[in-house]
């Protein structure tokens, strides 16, 4: 039996109906899900780290179609970001697991396990910029996440945000809600690191038309629900963008 199908039939055994059923109302048409609750799916991917992590890897991302449930993805990142390996392999790796990542749940754990991009080396910033010019919603808003999760300091923002100038990004938010909430993730992330630097950057692209008034006002909204912006940044920065956004009325959901 290859390991690929040693998992799918331990994944089955740990499908719990009453968690599938709360997944699936928050993950409206996503289909492939069995409902294994994330304490199982993290131990399965230890066993798979403690035996061969890369041969399952080349296993398992060989040729297209091979992980057939959102849960068998999910143990293939995690086994992806904690794998010993070179940084090369981990981006081919990374790059055939890319077309399985087709919602936030699947995106967003991919981009939180893989620690290795908090390397800000040439090879990281390459691959980070790739996936930020992709024209795949899917791989962006994962480049959104990487940086948000793992290039969050002071020193990062100044990178991240050169990366961010000349990304799809903004264009793919305007049409696309997973970038377009990324986006604003993203800002209000490093506005509580460095409100003026956000702030003056949020001014810019406005004025360029670069950020679309919908991802502006989510933007806003995720500073104001942040618990790590001052209330004193929080009425500045709404004050400042609030005329804008009574032009161009929109749903910030």
């Amino acid at each position: 039996m290859s390991r690929l199908s040693d998992l799918n039939g331990q994944l089955v055994s740990f499908v719990d109906p009453d968690y599938k059923r709360f997944g699936d109302s928050l993950q409206p048409g996503i289909t492939n899900r069995l409902g294994v609750r994330m304490p199982e799916l993290r131990r399965l991917a230890k066993t798979i780290l403690n035996d061969d992590p890369c041969g399952f890897l080349s296993e398992a991302l060989s040729s297209p179609g091979l992980l057939t449930s959102q849960e068998s993805v999910m143990i293939t990142a995690i086994v992806l970001g904690a794998a010993k390996m070179r940084a090369a392999d981990r981006f081919t790796f990374l790059s055939a697991l890319i077309p399985y990542l087709d919602g936030w749940a699947t995106v967003d754990l991919t981009g939180g396990e893989l620690k290795t991009f908090r390397d800000e080396s040439i090879h990281s910033n390459a691959y980070l910029g790739a996936l930020l010019t992709d024209e795949r919603p899917m791989a962006v808003r994962l480049g959104l996440v990487i940086l948000l999760c793992h290039r969050k300091t002071v020193d990062d923002i100044d990178v991240s945000l050169g990366l961010l100038t000349g990304s799809s990004a903004y264009e793919l938010a305007r049409t696309e809600y997973l970038v377009s909430t990324g986006l604003a993730w993203l800002f209000a992330t490093y506005f509580a690191v460095d409100p003026e630097k956000i702030e003056a950057r949020l001014e810019a692209d406005v004025r360029r038309g670069r950020i679309d008034p919908v991802t502006l006002a989510r933007t806003l909204q995720k500073i104001r629900d942040s618990r790590r912006v001052g209330k004193a940044d929080k009425l500045r920065i709404t004050a400042r963008f609030s005329e804008r956004l009574s032009r161009s009325p929109s749903k910030t959901a």
